[in-house]
């Protein structure tokens, strides 16, 4: 019997410790940044795909599904070296099952604590890259959320202004999603975006931020409240993977637990925008 290498190893062991994963160290732990120590009264997530390769991701999954639903998981890893993006997102989903990170879910008291053990499972896995990690303080203006939202997509360097683009639709329909469910008074609202760039190198951002929110019956618009005319810290992590290291049996063992392609990440972390009888600030 052929031995296995030691990223096989490591693998296994990821699959096999079903909560925090043993080989996630101190100190990539001590890399990763707080993504919100904030309990939050509400939250919402937005994913976005982008890179000159999403297209063909975005098929890929289809056919993937339905290598999975029919059981043919050796047909199904094999597909899925070639088809990273959706290797990734089979990890993040894995990881987001583990952890019961839910962007959709009503009951969102533990979103944040959930949203950090969300991300360090997924960077436990051992293709998975911290390539880097910052936490960059954007200022809020009284109801000027263009400037907000503008600077949160500049936290994306070395992306097309195109692909800029859909990330800016994505935070504004994160916003009016978060918005048309905060109460009459101040709450806590914890935004979360995650990006897939599907190019050679797949590469995975993450950031979230804690950010006080009220709506002003007289204008109809969601703004800061006045105490909140400060600066918020938004954190970002970026993860890279190593394509190089993924191999069929390592895809069998990961298909064997799960598999979610980009289509079911994008349905399962963005949350829905109503709307209706909704005005904002920004567009």
């Amino acid at each position: 019997m052929e031995a296995k290498s030691n990223i096989d190893v490591l693998v296994n062991d990821w699959v096999v410790n079903n909560t925090e994963s043993v080989i996630f160290s101190e100190a990539n732990d001590q890399s990763l940044p707080l993504m919100s120590n904030a309990q939050a009264d509400t939250a919402g997530g937005s994913a976005i795909l982008i890179g000159n390769k999403s297209g063909i991701a975005l098929k890929e999954a289809a056919e993937l599904k339905a290598l999975y639903n029919k059981k043919e998981l050796d047909k199904l890893a094999k597909s899925l070296v070639s088809s990273p993006a959706n290797f990734v997102t089979t990890v993040m989903g894995i990881s987001q099952q583990r952890t019961q990170w839910d962007p959709l879910a009503q009951d969102q008291t533990k979103s944040a604590e959930q949203f950090h053990n969300y991300i360090k499972q997924i960077v436990a896995f051992p293709l998975m890259v911290i390539t880097k990690t910052d936490t960059t303080h954007v200022h809020y203006q009284s109801e000027n959320y263009d400037s907000l939202i503008d600077n949160i997509s500049d936290l994306y360097t070395g992306i097309s202004d195109s692909d800029k683009n859909s990330i800016r639709k994505g935070v504004v329909n994160l916003a009016k999603s978060c918005m048309q469910r905060v109460g009459e008074t101040s709450s806590t609202v914890l935004f979360t975006q995650s990006t897939i760039t599907a190019d050679d190198v797949v590469k995975v951002y993450f950031y979230s931020s804690a950010i006080k929110m009220v709506r002003s019956h007289e204008s109809g618009k969601s703004a800061p409240s006045d105490s909140f005319k400060s600066d918020v810290s938004v954190s970002k992590v970026e993860i890279s993977f190593n394509r190089a290291a993924l191999t069929f049996s390592i895809a069998r063992k990961i298909c064997e637990v799960l598999y979610k392609g980009v289509d079911d990440w994008l349905a399962e972390n963005t949350t829905p925008t109503d709307k209706t009888h909704q005005n904002y600030c920004f567009h």
